[in-house]
């Protein structure tokens, strides 16, 4: 079994990489999840060298400057233009597993919860044409 797509941000300190590393080996131990060391990529963000060395040291993966794309998405340090946005155009349905399909950003499918009312800056983030895209 797999998991993609997975992104974290995390300061380069040894202990935060190390506890980091240890909750990734038993989520992945406890669901028999594998990682793929040749997809994963490091991008530090206003690191030196010797901080990169160091995500390198605990997390092998290939440098991948950033800014990056992430699922499509341009990831930097400026806020997004709408224009930048628009390619954002995937499913914005969820599957419950049940047949019943909810919308991803404002259905309340998370515990009673939607993701707007649980990740607000996120949602805003994303904006309103993307939140209410129907297929």
């Amino acid at each position: 079994m797999y998991a993609d797509d997975v992104v974290i941000f995390l300061t380069p300190h040894q202990e935060d990489l190390i506890l980091t590393g240890g909750i990734l080996e038993i989520f992945a131990g406890a669901l028999g999840l594998k990682t793929n060391a040749a997809k994963c990529m490091i991008s530090p963000i206003k690191c030196d060298l010797e901080a990169t060395v160091m995500l390198l040291r605990h997390f092998p993966g290939k440098i991948d400057p950033f800014p990056v794309h992430y699922l499509g998405i341009p990831l930097g340090l400026k806020k997004l233009s709408k224009m930048a946005l628009q390619p954002v155009s995937c499913s914005t349905y969820v599957d419950l597993g049940d047949g019943r399909k909810a919308l991803f950003w404002v259905d309340r499918w998370l515990q009673g919860k939607s993701l707007s009312e649980i990740t607000p800056c996120l949602c805003a983030a994303v904006g309103p044409c993307i939140k209410k895209q129907e297929l």
